[in-house]
C-alpha cells in the first residue's frame, strides 16, 4: 500500500522485491475486530496492541526539517520504525 501511494506521489514506477507487508503478518495474529480487512487498523493500533505504546500520529506530518527535533518528534521516530521489527 506504502508503496503504491509514493509511486502516485512521485509519478514514477517503483519497482519492489523481496518487501513484506507487516500489515498481512500482523492480520494473522490480529483480534476479530479487523472485519476481514487487515488494512483496516493502521500504524498507531498495531503500536498499541503489540507494544503497548501510543504512537501520536499528530507528529507525522510536524516540521521535520526544524531542528533540534522535538522529544516527541523522536518518540514518534522511533516507534515508528521499531514497530515492524518488534
Amino acid at each position: 500500500e506504502d508503496f503504491r501511494r509514493l509511486a502516485s506521489t512521485l509519478q514514477s514506477d517503483i519497482s519492489v522485491e523481496n518487501a513484506l507487508d507487516i500489515q498481512l503478518v500482523l492480520a494473522a495474529h490480529a483480534p476479530n475486530n479487523m472485519n476481514g480487512n487487515p488494512y483496516s487498523m493502521g500504524l498507531a493500533y498495531w503500536v498499541e496492541y503489540c507494544l503497548g505504546e501510543i504512537l501520536d500520529k499528530e507528529y507525522q506530518c510536524s516540521d521535520w526539517e526544524k531542528r533540534p527535533l522535538s522529544a516527541e518528534q523522536k518518540k514518534y521516530a522511533c516507534l515508528d520504525a521499531v514497530a515492524p521489527y518488534r
